[in-house]
Parts: structure tokens; C-alpha cells; sequence
């Protein structure tokens, strides 16, 4: 596995887009300074999963992205893609080039991509960590590190041998573990609190599950009597009803014979004021005639009373008009033949006066017949009125009474629907009530079952950190064994061998110690690594390129190597 190229864009002082290709065997970057040969070992470092702004070289990670110059605006993003030969399988992963991106924008999102599929940044890591390479490794080493590297006590050299060894990957598998561990016991204690509150509630549930019962067995012995009260209700309405319809029927009968009645009485009292009117047209006639014969009458009389007068006047003047009888012999004789007509004419009037007061005793007899008739029809017709008012008293009293009638037919069936929708009420509150039981019995059965699950669960979380126990001391064995594995570690050897192959480290401290005729044996590195008997082998093995290495106290190994031999040794690993 190799480095096969780098591309930054938008990332410190690269603002384009930068493609940089390594073929094997490159083991390192000259150029001038501020050329930005730091900025390929932060990218690198950066891409990788680095966090920390300070080991790039900055104060806060918004400094990775380009701010911009006076002819060129700032960038909105930093994006750094890291390709990687992968043809020996090194990294486990089924791909034979895989290709690492990390971009970050100004509000301080940060997205990782794996040969153009999103991930996580947890995924880069644990694909990186069997190869030695990302966060928290030593892979990269800049020239201010190697003072610290080199002045580690034996806990950091112990960190270090790990890491190559694969070890920390373990290590941080075992960390997860135990915080899992202690997330279990805190679930394991929460389950316990849980159950011992259930357990505390369950009595009063039973209560409350009880007290529901009996509140059942009420409701249903109330419909049962509101449904016994409602049915009585309904027959007593139905037999009600039918009464009333019953007497609705006859009154209705009796109304309607009385309607026929008053129309056959009206009918009658037409016809008598139709004949009481001819009678009163044939009364005036006579009154006018008998009037009109009393006019005649007293004219008559006037008459009779100036002949008795004359007649009189004439008798009286007889003697004094005997001397003149003869002469008035032919005037008293027309006189007397006038009287004589007279008289006839006056007993003929007398006759018609007798015949005409007939007439009119006649006229009044029938008058008087027909104004009794009259009154006969009169009070007939009063009565006849007084029975239709009676009638009508009587039918609006039965209208009333069927108007009360279907008032309370109305109300027996408004009654009716209200204790229909009560009845629906009372069974959907039932309902409601039978639904709320089993709701409750289904808490109750579901808290048990939850009682039981939980103290199975508590057994099985035993049984659970039993196994993890087993699991952690197993893996803590694993672990103890994977140190002395050779095979787990010839990949991490291999790795080191090429490192030391690339960097000519030995040579250079060779000769640094070939002309350092003042180092004592105690300045030699690996007479201050104290290790067990166990691991001298495997420490011997993973420190061989630095078997010649000396630890000094003053000036750094890179001042040093500048005094006794070539500065070419270091470089970018």
C-alpha cells in the first residue's frame, strides 16, 4: 500500500483545485519556502480525520479553508481527497484503490467520503486503524515531534509499540466494551428501579381493576332497570296510543255525523227564511192592500157622514122646502136615487170592507201561524246553533284533546328517542367503561407481563454480564495473545521495514555514533527500554531499524544529524 496522490482544493494556500501524484518510492517534498510543502502534511494529516486545529498548524479548523488574497476571493469550502494503493489488501476493504475525502464548509460542517460514498468519520477511522494510519497514530511525524518521539518515557513508548503492533484498535474496541458494560449496568439499574415502582403500582392497579368490576356490574344492572323502565314506558305509550286513536276515531265519527246534522239544519232554516221571506213579501203586500182598503174605508165614512149630514139638512129643510117640493121633487127624487146609490155603494163597500177584514184576519192568522212558525224555526234554529256551538265546543275539545293527544304521543316519543339515545349512551359508556377495563386489565396483564419480562430480563442481564465478563476476559486474553502473534504483527513489520528502507535512519545514526567517541553506552536507546523477558524478541524485532539509535539531552536529533551526517534520512513517512 502507497501513496498514490493527493488533490486539496479550497484547502490553506492550495485555491484551486491541486492534483499531486506519487509513484513508489518518493520519500520526499523539497521546494522553497512558503511553497506550502506543510500544507501537503496537513492536508494529509487533516483528510485523515485529524481534530485538532493546533497539530495542523492553526487556531481554530476554519483556517483550513482559503481566505482569500487581493485577487482572489475566499473559498466557501476546504476539500482535501486522499487516494490510496490498496492491491495487497492491507486495508480491509474490497476495493484495490481507495480513495479518502474530507470537505468542511464555514459553518464548521464536516463530511467524509469513501470512494464517492458518504460516511462516517468513526468508518474512516476503523478502516485506517489495521493499517496504523489515522488519528491518534504515529504514521506522520513532523519535525517538531521528533524531540517528543524521541523523549518518550516508557508508557508513551508503550502507546507507540502498540500502535504498530495493531494493538490500539483493540484497545479501543475493549474501551467500547466497557462503556457498553457500564451503559448496561446503568440500564440494568434502571430496569430495577422500573420494576420495583411497577411492583409498587401494581396493588393499587388491582384495586382500581377491581373497583372497575364492580363499577361494570352497576353500570349493567342500570341497563338493565333503565332498559326495564323504558320498555314498561313504551307499552304504557302504545296502549295509550291506541286508546287515544281509539277515541280519536269515534269523536271524529261523531264529529263528522254532526257536521252533516248542521249542514242538514242549515239547509232547513234556508228553505224556512226563504219561505218566511215570501211570507213577509205576501204580509206587506196585504198590509198595503188593508191600508189602501182603510184609506178607502175612511174616505167612504167621510162621505156617509156628509150624506147624513145633507140627508139630515134635508129633512129639516123638508118643511121649508115643501113649498118648493115640487119643485125639488125632481131634484129630492135624483137625490134620493143618489142616496140610494149611495147606500149601495156603501154597502158594497161595507161588503168589501168585510170581505177585505176577512182577508187581512185571514192574512194576520197566517201571519201570526207563520211568525209562530217563525219562532218555532227560530228557537230550532237556536237550538240547532246552541248544539253546533255545543258541537263545535265538543270538537274543539276533541281537537285539544287529539292536539294533548300528540303532544304527548310526541313527548312519549321524544321520551322514547331519549331513552334510545340514552340507552346508546349507556352502551357506548359501557362500551367506553368494558373498553377502559380491558384497558386496564390489558395494563395490568401487559405490566405483569412486563414484571415477568423484567425479571427475566434481570436474569438474562446477569446471565448477559456473565457472558460479557466472560466475553471481556476472553478479549483481554485475545489481546494478550494477539502480542506475541506473530502473524498479526508481519504486515506492521513489513510496514517498518519500508519506512526504515525509505528513511536510511540506521545509516546516518551509524555514523553519527562512529564518530561520537564521547556517548556513553548509556545514550544508546535501547539501553533505556527496560522490557519483560516475554516481549524482548517482539521488541527487538519492531525497534530494529533503531538499534543504533542514541537519546540525547540537549539538542535535537535533527541538529545533530545536520553536525554528523545528511538531513535526507527524514522525511514525511
Amino acid at each position: 500500500m502507497y501513496l498514490k496522490s493527493l488533490t486539496l482544493k479550497g484547502f490553506k494556500s492550495f485555491a484551486k483545485k491541486t492534483t499531486l501524484d506519487f509513484e513508489p518510492g518518493i520519500s520526499c517534498v523539497v521546494g522553497p519556502n512558503g511553497s506550502g510543502k506543510s500544507n501537503i502534511s496537513d492536508a494529509i494529516l487533516w483528510v485523515l480525520g485529524e481534530r485538532s486545529a493546533k497539530n495542523i498548524r492553526g487556531d481554530s479548523m476554519q483556517d483550513v479553508i482559503f481566505s482569500g488574497t487581493n485577487n482572489k476571493s475566499r473559498a466557501a469550502m476546504a476539500e482535501v481527497s486522499l487516494c490510496l494503493d490498496n492491491s495487497d489488501g492491507t486495508l480491509n476493504i474490497d476495493y484495490s484503490q481507495v480513495e479518502i475525502t474530507r470537505r468542511m464548509y464555514r459553518s464548521g460542517e464536516s463530511d467524509y467520503w469513501l470512494n464517492d460514498t458518504p460516511v462516517r468519520r468513526l468508518d474512516v477511522l476503523n478502516i485506517l486503524h489495521d493499517s496504523g494510519l489515522g488519528e491518534g497514530t504515529h504514521s506522520i511525524i513532523s519535525q517538531g515531534s521528533l524531540d517528543s518521539v524521541l523523549s518518550f518515557d516508557e508508557m508513551q513508548l508503550k502507546s507507540i509499540i502498540e500502535e504498530v503492533a495493531g494493538i490500539l484498535k483493540h484497545k479501543n474496541k475493549k474501551i467500547k466494551s466497557i462503556k457498553k458494560l457500564e451503559a448496561m449496568q446503568a440500564s440494568f439499574d434502571r430496569i430495577n428501579d422500573v420494576t420495583a415502582e411497577i411492583e409498587r403500582q401494581l396493588a393499587p392497579l388491582k384495586r382500581r381493576a377491581k373497583k372497575a368490576d364492580t363499577y361494570l356490574e352497576i353500570k349493567d344492572d342500570l341497563k338493565q332497570a333503565n332498559l326495564e323502565i323504558a320498555v314498561d314506558d313504551y307499552r304504557r305509550a302504545i296502549d295509550n296510543k291506541q286508546k287515544l286513536t281509539s277515541n280519536i276515531n269515534s269523536l271524529e265519527s261523531e264529529l263528522r255525523s254532526l257536521d252533516e246534522q248542521i249542514t242538514s239544519v242549515n239547509s232547513e232554516i234556508g228553505k224556512l227564511t226563504e219561505q218566511i221571506q215570501k211570507e213577509n213579501d205576501l204580509r206587506g203586500q196585504h198590509s198595503q192592500n188593508y191600508k189602501s182598503y182603510n184609506d178607502k174605508l175612511a174616505r167612504l165614512d167621510g162621505v156617509m157622514m156628509m150624506l147624513n149630514q145633507s140627508l139630515e139638512q134635508a129633512r129639516a129643510d123638508s118643511l121649508r122646502i115643501s113649498k118648493e117640493a115640487q119643485v125639488a121633487f125632481v131634484d129630492f127624487a135624483a137625490l134620493q136615487q143618489k142616496q140610494t146609490e149611495t147606500k149601495e155603494e156603501f154597502e158594497s163597500l161595507k161588503t168589501e170592507r168585510a170581505d177585505l177584514q176577512v182577508k187581512v184576519d185571514e192574512a194576520e192568522a197566517g201571519l201570526k201561524e207563520i211568525n209562530e212558525r217563525k219562532d218555532s224555526l227560530d228557537s230550532q234554529i237556536q237550538s240547532a246553533r246552541k248544539k253546533r256551538e255545543t258541537h263545535a265546543k265538543n270538537a274543539n275539545f276533541l281537537r285539544e284533546k287529539i292536539a294533548q293527544a300528540h303532544a304527548e304521543m310526541e313527548g312519549k316519543k321524544a321520551r322514547l328517542e331519549f331513552l334510545a339515545e340514552k340507552k346508546a349512551s349507556v352502551e357506548k359508556s359501557l362500551e367506553a367503561a368494558r373498553e377502559k377495563c380491558a384497558e386496564q386489565e390489558a395494563e395490568i396483564k401487559t405490566t405483569q407481563d412486563l414484571l415477568e419480562s423484567l425479571k427475566a430480563s434481570d436474569d438474562n442481564a446477569k446471565q448477559v454480564m456473565f457472558s460479557c465478563s466472560e466475553a471481556k476476559k476472553a478479549a483481554e486474553d485475545a489481546l494478550s495473545q494477539a502480542r506475541v502473534e506473530q502473524d498479526s504483527c508481519e504486515a506492521q513489520l513489513k510496514a517498518l521495514e519500508k519506512i526504515a528502507k525509505t528513511q536510511d535512519v540506521s545509516a546516518s545514526v551509524s555514523q553519527f555514533v562512529a564518530t561520537s567517541a564521547n556517548l556513553s553506552e548509556n545514550n544508546y536507546l535501547l539501553k533505556n527500554i527496560t522490557v519483560e523477558s516475554d516481549f524482548e524478541s517482539l521488541v527487538e524485532a519492531l525497534l530494529s531499524a533503531f538499534k543504533d539509535a542514541v537519546v540525547v539531552e540537549n539538542d535535537s536529533l535533527l541538529d545533530i544529524s545536520v553536525e554528523h551526517g545528511d538531513t535526507s534520512n527524514f522525511a514525511l513517512s
